[in-house]
């Protein structure tokens, strides 16, 4: 895990929970060395993971529920459709049964 300061610095400023620390729990970060800095790698590089598979899981969970009201109101078109044409043919019946009772 071993990163350059600059990388370090790149990855510690990057985290949301950085940026909302104490300027000098911000300052004891960015000084630490060693295995302290290491530790704090560790720390901060999961954190980045589960931030990334928050917004993944968020995506995911965006996307099904786009899906499925894509999928309700392709039902709901269908059913209006359906309905519709089933009235049309009731007054075309309902027509020729009328037709046919004059004859």
């Amino acid at each position: 895990m071993t990163m350059t300061r600059e990388e370090y610095e790149k990855l510690v400023r990057s985290c949301a929970s950085f940026a909302e620390m104490p300027v000098g729990a911000q300052e004891r970060i960015l000084a630490a060395v060693g295995e302290e800095m290491e530790r704090y790698i560790a720390i901060f590089q999961e954190e980045q993971q589960l931030m990334a598979q928050a917004v993944e899981d968020f995506q995911k969970e965006t996307d099904q529920i786009v899906l499925d009201y894509k999928t309700g109101v392709q039902k709901e078109k269908r059913a209006k459709l359906v309905a519709a044409e089933s009235g049309v043919r009731r007054r075309e019946e309902d027509r020729a049964e009328d037709l046919l009772k004059k004859l």
